[in-house]
């Protein structure tokens, strides 16, 4: 994601806001990849320096750059989205997604990544739990709400465990009223 977020700062701030936040970040001269795992520390550190570079307002960023992912996914992974018959089957497939971008990992990185995305499948509801030092679930719902109208359908988002508010994981629940 770290290539996403740069280049999402570079679409709305330009080159010279990336090449700020790689200096305040730490990461100067740094080459990311998708299918690496990196410490979750300077991930923390690169995305609360983007929100800063903002103007601070960490959700609204979150959301934005969720928006700028989906975009980008969908034209870097097709065929993610192309076996996916509707809004409900991609996000039903994110945690096996997500995962398999990790397999090259080592095993204590693998089961880091792993154990981030949980899915409780209910019909016309799934309920994602997420755990993660990272407290991504504003990306995770803008994501949802991007892949939810990419697909033209409706999507109604509870929230109501959060990692933000002191609770052990979100629990992030997706109702798909047409499904």
């Amino acid at each position: 994601m770290h290539e996403i977020l740069f280049d999402f700062v570079k679409s709305n701030f330009g080159e010279a806001a990336v090449d700020e936040l790689k200096r305040r970040a730490g990461v100067e001269g740094e080459k990311f990849r998708l299918d690496t795992a990196y410490d979750d520390g300077e991930w923390r550190r690169i995305v609360a320096t983007a929100v800063e570079l903002a103007g601070g307002d960490a959700d609204a960023v979150e959301t934005a750059f969720a928006h700028y992912a989906g975009e980008d996914l969908v034209l870097r992974f097709p065929g993610f989205f192309k076996g996916a018959k509707s809004a409900r089957d991609m996000i039903a497939r994110q945690p096996a997604i997500h995962n398999n971008l990790s397999t090259g990992l080592s095993d204590d990185a693998r089961r880091r990544v792993n154990d981030k995305f949980s899915l409780d499948d209910r019909g016309d509801t799934l309920v994602m739990h997420y755990t993660s030092p990272n407290k991504h679930c504003t990306l995770y719902i803008g994501l949802a709400t991007w892949v939810a109208g990419h697909y033209g359908e409706r999507l109604e988002v509870r929230h109501d465990r959060c990692m933000k508010r002191g609770a052990d994981e979100c629990e992030i629940v997706l109702r798909f009223p047409d499904a």
